[in-house]
């Protein structure tokens, strides 16, 4: 059995978070761009028509995650001066259209959601000493909960998958948060 209001939440939190990075200066590749618009609406319509539909919809949701992990990936090369990933989108969007494909069912956009997080952990974690960020294990364990939420949704275990879920998203978020307070 499964509280669907529970999941959901976490993405309107997302939703909500990333919508807030149009306004904060902090947080200056989503400041004013369309984009943490765009991703952050995603996110909170996926999950409304969810909770009011009471059925997985996930692709809105998994198009605003994988145009997240774009700029993540745009944003790296930027500072680090290496080309741009191409496999660290792709990865997650193969892996997420052959589930699909298997299962016949549109409710594994959410793996590929995780995913995406989980990737986008992983890279933050990977980029984040070239531009002054000393923890890259706290986004590395983050990436962690992500493939484990991933790997739980896959095998039918939904309190386990949004348990890290939740994990992962409050890690990676706060440690984003905590990076850019000792910053400012």
């Amino acid at each position: 059995m499964e509280c669907i209001i529970l999941g959901e939440l976490i993405d309107i939190s997302v939703g909500v978070v990333i919508i807030g990075t149009f306004f904060s200066k902090r947080f200056p590749v989503m400041h004013h761009s369309p984009f943490s618009l765009v991703i952050g609406i995603l996110f909170v319509v996926d999950s409304s028509l969810e909770i009011i539909l009471n059925k997985p919809v996930g692709i809105l949701e998994f198009t605003g995650a994988l145009i997240l992990l774009i700029l993540l990936e745009k944003f790296i090369s930027e500072n680090t001066g290496a080309k741009f990933n191409h496999f660290s989108p792709l990865l997650p969007l193969i892996l997420t259209i052959l589930v699909i494909l298997i299962e016949r069912d549109n409710r594994f956009f959410h793996f590929g959601t995780l995913m995406i997080l989980s990737v986008m952990a992983l890279r933050t974690g990977q980029g984040a000493r070239v531009i002054g960020w000393y923890y890259r294990d706290v986004f590395f364990i983050s990436s962690l909960f992500g493939l484990f939420g991933a790997l739980s949704f896959l095998f039918n275990f939904p309190m386990g998958s949004d348990f890290f879920y939740f994990g992962g998203v409050l890690l990676y978020i706060l440690t984003i948060g905590e990076i850019l307070r000792i910053s400012h």
